[in-house]
């Protein structure tokens, strides 16, 4: 196995491995591939291969299509993670965490969630180089990133276009029969959302079977890590986590 020296990160393959390097060199170290249409940079060359098809419309492309409900995707790889949305858990191979009850279908996801269990200490930060901002998911610097750009600056996505938030928002005007919906195992709980079927997983599962995220200004603590604001029962003054 081909190892990291800065990180836990481990692999198979040694281009893997020099791949993964780039994740620990500032863009000044590295050289940067840039969209042609856009801002967009990275260090990636198939990032930006990936990138470009966002300036591309469907009619121009082989959209990936599924053999089981109305979901399409300029990205083959979107297509098979989309695929475990129509498999039951017995038919797939769950990546299971071992530090919790925490299981998923997807591998990229159980790497994501095994984030929580880990100290801003112990892993990679994502850094914005425009504010202090700072966060373990470089997911969430991309969209922290918007933060700093005028709408000028992007492409914007308007409701029949699909992208991210959007695509989430337009299930809105959607029918539930017209949808994939997301079913609970353990009562008749059913979303269009598959987060919001993860959250609600919380209320059926004990304080200490989940990780419990506290606030660092009272004894408030939740299973639910996207609570923004609370009351604290003890000053009556609203916290913000």
């Amino acid at each position: 196995m081909y190892k990291c020296s800065k990180c836990e990160y481990k692999t198979k393959y040694l281009k893997n491995l020099k791949q993964h390097s780039l994740v620990h060199k500032d863009s000044s170290e590295v050289t940067m591939y840039k969209c042609s249409k856009c801002q967009f940079k990275t260090k990636y060359q198939k990032c930006l291969e990936s990138h470009s098809l966002l300036h591309k419309d469907s009619s121009e492309l082989t959209m990936y299509k599924c053999s089981k409900c109305e979901f399409k995707s300029k990205y083959q790889i979107t297509l098979k993670q989309h695929s475990l949305v129509h498999k039951d858990s017995s038919e797939v191979t769950m990546h299971k965490c071992s530090k919790c009850e925490f299981k998923t279908k997807r591998q990229g996801a159980l790497k994501k969630h095994s984030l929580v269990h880990k100290d801003s200490s112990e892993a990679t930060m994502y850094k914005c180089d425009k504010c202090e901002f700072k966060t373990k998911y470089q997911i969430s610097l991309k969209r922290h990133s918007l933060v700093h750009k005028d709408s000028s600056e992007l492409t914007m996505y308007k409701c029949n276009k699909r992208q991210g938030a959007l695509k989430s928002h337009s299930l809105v005007h959607k029918d539930s029969s017209d949808v994939t919906m997301f079913k609970c195992d353990k009562c008749e709980f059913k979303t269009k959302y598959q987060i919001s079927l993860k959250q609600h997983s919380l209320v059926h599962k004990d304080s200490s079977d989940v990780t419990m995220f506290k606030c660092d200004k009272c004894e408030f603590k939740t299973k639910y890590q996207i609570k923004r604001r609370h009351v604290c029962s003890r000053t009556r003054l609203v916290h913000k986590e």
